[in-house]
């Protein structure tokens, strides 16, 4: 019976590969895959680069595993942000995956003289390819009775092809507060992705649209003292039928202008709780671990196993380096 409830969840897995996107486990561990208005939107630095690896259900050998990469960069008075974003996504031990290229573009205008207020625009334009190896995949056919299933046995399948390829746009927007001297720094955004539902069907006959995937988070950057902040957010996350809803936070403490220790949690209402550590290194660089626990019934299926992630940051910092949040 258990053998059952595995093979369900892998078709599960294999399917939503492809009716939405994958999921970080920490939403502020890649900025310009949550939103492209984040572009070049940090404060005294020069360039900074972002690396996050998660892998989930590896109790089953053929899990899902997601890799982003992103750079970015302020330009022209720092009014103007550009970078890119790859993404690239392995499921089921590489039966499937799916490779994605944008370029972001960033615009933001000075609501106030006062208090530092923005409003940024955000704008991505790339290509996605989706792939899929039917031979690290089980069919029907393959099965012999009193035997099980034999990988040498034809699939007895047809394909006309196993790889597509379409542009992809996005779009977002973000009010924030960004003041060296503010002890209280709320910000709120929005995004769409995949902005035309492109087409990623393996067959010219037929369409698949990847659903336009909507995005609205919050949060605030609380200085509780010179050594210690406070940082709560929410997401909410909307994709065909998948809602996801996520809530939680973090601390960070200073030791010196250079070195600060982060310790976050959050809640997801699909049923799982993550816990946060990080740390930076040395100035401008920090690390951070996030393990996932399953609170669902699926714990009982997977033996109460998590799933985890890890996330790098470098910002290549111009000046004296202020309060750099882990966020930005």
């Amino acid at each position: 019976m258990k053998n059952f409830y595995l093979i369900i969840i892998l078709i599960f897995i294999w399917i939503s590969s492809y009716s939405q996107d994958a999921q970080l486990s920490i939403f502020t561990s890649s900025p310009l895959a949550i939103n492209p208005a984040t572009t070049g939107g940090f404060q005294n630095d020069n360039w900074r680069l972002f690396a996050d690896y998660r892998s989930q259900w590896k109790f089953l050998n053929q899990g899902i595993s997601n890799n982003n990469f992103s750079f970015d960069m302020p330009v022209f008075r720092r009014k103007v942000g550009l970078g890119c974003l790859i993404s690239n996504s392995l499921a089921s031990n590489g039966a499937m995956s799916s490779l994605s290229f944008v370029s972001s573009f960033g615009y933001s205008i000075r609501l106030t003289r006062r208090v530092k207020q923005y409003l940024a625009f955000g704008l991505q334009a790339g290509i996605r390819q989706v792939n899929f190896n039917p031979s690290k995949l089980t069919w029907a056919n393959q099965y012999v009775s009193g035997v099980g299933f034999d990988p040498s046995q034809s699939n007895g399948e047809n394909f006309t092809k196993t790889s597509t390829i379409y542009p992809d746009f996005n779009f977002g927007i973000m009010w924030y507060i960004k003041d060296d001297v503010a002890s209280f720094k709320p910000w709120v955004g929005a995004s769409a992705y995949h902005i035309t539902e492109p087409n990623e069907s393996f067959h010219k006959s037929m369409e698949s649209n990847l659903a336009r995937k909507y995005i609205i988070y919050s949060g605030v950057d609380i200085v509780m003292s010179e050594y210690f902040n406070v940082s709560p957010m929410l997401l909410l996350l909307s994709q065909n039928d998948f809602t996801r809803f996520s809530a939680g936070g973090y601390l960070s403490f200073s030791q010196s202008d250079q070195t600060t220790f982060y310790l976050g949690a959050y809640y997801r209402n699909d049923g799982a709780i993550v816990s946060m550590i990080g740390l930076d290194l040395f100035e401008g660089f920090t690390v951070s671990f996030d393990y996932e626990t399953n609170i669902s019934y699926l714990k009982n299926v997977n033996n109460g196993n998590g799933d985890f992630a890890i996330a790098l940051r470098y910002i290549n910092i111009l000046k004296r380096r202020y309060n750099v949040r882990f966020r930005r």
